[in-house]
């Protein structure tokens, strides 16, 4: 098995990071890869309370899993999806794990519970500048 450890800097936009994440996945397979793992908030980096919950999709009508589920089965690779926002009952998002096979099946959806925040002062954790751990 051929793993891909997919990473990007992504942005508030949607559609730019998905376009980019389509290219990387075409990469990895090209590479050989039949296992793509994305990073986290790979579909929208930043923005305010607000703007997150307007990213938030409903699982069931989300276009973003639509998109995963097609680039597996397209592909023919195995994708591990970072982490995307979704809404659950209640208003609440969910910061949601998806795993799709080779066949573009959705075979689970991870809910990541143990969210944390982190504050740093100087740009440095633990001694690495966070400009160079990128």
């Amino acid at each position: 098995m051929r793993v891909a450890c997919i990473q990007l800097s992504s942005v508030r936009d949607v559609e730019r990071n998905l376009a980019a994440v389509k290219r990387l996945l075409t990469d990895a397979v090209s590479d050989g890869a039949n296992l793509a793992l994305l990073p986290e908030n790979f579909t929208c980096m930043g923005g305010s309370e607000a703007e997150k919950r307007t990213v938030a999709e409903c699982e069931e009508c989300s276009a973003i899993l639509n998109f995963l589920a097609e680039q597996a089965a397209h592909l023919g690779i195995a994708i591990v999806g970072g982490s995307l926002l979704l809404k659950s009952d209640g208003g609440k998002i969910r910061n949601a794990c998806p795993v799709f096979d080779a066949k573009g099946n959705l075979l689970t959806i991870y809910d990541k519970i143990h969210l944390f925040d982190m504050d740093y002062q100087g740009g440095e954790l633990s001694g690495v500048s966070l400009d160079r751990a990128r």
